[in-house]
């Protein structure tokens, strides 16, 4: 069975409707939003910030030492007196009964350092009077 279209074959085939979808002109809307230099600057300025959010994180900075695992351990004064930065690199610090390693901050608390006094042993008491002796 052959089914008839409504139009000829000798008529002239029109231009296809525009769908629905289609945009109005966008120029007019456009163009005075990007003419101020006022809303340059601050399109310039949202772009920035949005990069900033966006933008991977730093990652943070590996310890000094990073081949010796950090193990939990106690340790007794003498043992932790060790750990001033003179004979060994390392440098760990007592803070009420836990010990922090400060490896990272050694221009602080190694040998000369404004902190160089608290490497190696409990340093609640000197901290939390303010004493740097």
């Amino acid at each position: 069975m052959v089914t008839m279209s409504s139009q000829s074959p000798a008529t002239p085939v029109t231009a296809l409707p525009q769908s629905p979808a289609s945009f109005p002109d966008i120029g007019g809307y456009v163009l005075p939003l990007i003419s101020s230099p006022t809303n340059i600057v601050l399109f310039i300025i949202l772009l920035y910030v949005g990069y900033l959010r966006l933008r991977p994180r730093s990652v943070s900075q590996p310890s000094v030492i990073s081949d010796e695992p950090i193990v939990f351990t106690y340790y007794t004064p003498v043992e932790l007196s060790e750990f001033d930065g003179r004979n060994n690199k390392r440098i760990l610090m007592g803070i009420r009964g836990r010990v922090y390693d400060v490896t990272a901050g050694a221009h602080f608390y190694g040998p000369g350092g404004p902190y160089g006094n608290f490497a190696g042993r409990d340093a609640s008491r000197g901290l939390s009077k303010g004493s740097f002796d």
